[in-house]
């Protein structure tokens, strides 16, 4: 099984049939676990994929049940899980300076289990860290009643550090990624720039030391944060710098696109760029790759991305004086959005 899949499919192939049952409640689920910290990680798998299915309310109900378990002791992973799911439900809900003082807790977590479970830069941290972590996963492993890809014996010795550099590649990378790259940027909007400067750049530090020392592509993790890198400086008014990031990250994926996602994220990279192109009155540069990237959001059916960009191109057209007329223009991209929304 690949590292991509086995992690995150125990978790939401347990919790898929759950989501179907509209009777269903949070408590009968507990009532069947095994022990409190199993019906916390069942009620957290439920909430995570009704948060992901776009049923936010249900994913709340299942997520304040999951919070409210007097269990005694939290175990280390599931504890971090659960403030991170609570952190970044409230930034995606809008919520941003309630986020960040939960964000803030979740990124110092999975920064401490980022030590505990891939060790430090040294020739055998890594193997005694991953005996000593991968107990977490057969618990979680077992908590959803999966099979283990290996022997549980073989896990106890020299399969546990591929064991635990499977979970992460597969969650603790892109956990870590997604939980401070939000954190960042709530850190921004609330104009604490330098604060949000120093947690992404310790974040990008350790994902270069993980993928110098285990090899995993850490690319969409890199991809994240040095987006939200680039937002900080925009929002703190360094644009040139900000530039800079977006064609970083859009090298990232440059001749080296394997999937739709992958394309889209190179075209984002490059919009977000042609934008501080526009900011720097840098016109003809942001042209160029407003048409690049409307072209391809265009060809992927990504059209809602395909319409900012065209605002976009139509205000940098007219600022170079090109003989097109903005209000105009962006009065027919708005009218043709609603048209599409509508019919949609």
């Amino acid at each position: 099984m690949s590292s991509n899949q086995y992690f995150g499919e125990l978790s939401k192939r347990y919790a898929e049939p759950l989501i179907q049952d509209l009777t269903l409640v949070p408590d009968q689920l507990a009532q069947n676990s095994p022990s409190l910290l199993a019906a916390g990680w069942r009620l957290w798998a439920v909430a995570c994929l009704l948060r992901t299915s776009g049923d936010i309310s249900r994913a709340n109900e299942w997520f304040n049940a999951a919070l409210n378990l007097d269990i005694k002791d939290r175990e280390l992973l599931f504890k971090a899980e659960l403030i991170a799911e609570g952190g970044l439900g409230l930034y995606e809900a809008g919520h941003i300076g309630e986020s960040i003082g939960i964000l803030e807790s979740a990124e110092s977590r999975w920064r401490e289990i980022g030590a505990l479970a891939v060790g430090e830069s040294t020739e055998d941290g890594g193997a005694k860290a991953a005996r000593a972590f991968c107990p977490f996963l057969l618990d979680f492993v077992a908590v959803f009643d999966g099979q283990l890809p290996v022997s549980k014996r073989r896990l106890a010795g020299p399969a546990a550090e591929w064991f635990v550099n499977l979970w992460a590649a597969e969650i603790l990378v892109p956990r870590r990624a997604r939980v401070a790259s939000r954190l960042v940027r709530a850190l921004s909007a609330a104009q604490d720039a330098d604060n949000a400067r120093k947690i992404c750049d310790a974040a990008q530090g350790w994902i270069a030391d993980v993928r110098a020392r285990l090899g995993f592509d850490t690319r969409e993790a890199e991809y994240q944060l040095l987006l939200a890198s680039a937002e900080v400086e925009v929002a703190a008014g360094e644009v040139e710098r900000s530039a800079d990031l977006f064609g970083d990250a859009a090298a990232l994926y440059e001749n080296s696109t394997e999937t739709v996602e992958d394309s889209l994220r190179l075209l984002q990279a490059l919009a977000n760029r042609a934008n501080s192109f526009l900011r720097l009155g840098r016109y003809r540069e942001a042209i160029d790759l407003y048409k690049l990237t409307e072209m391809g959001f265009v060809s992927l059916g990504a059209e809602e991305s395909a319409q900012r960009v065209r605002h976009g191109l139509a205000l940098a057209k007219a600022k170079v004086d090109l003989g097109t007329d903005l209000e105009d223009e962006v009065r027919r991209n708005i009218v043709e959005s609603e048209r599409r929304s509508a019919e949609d």
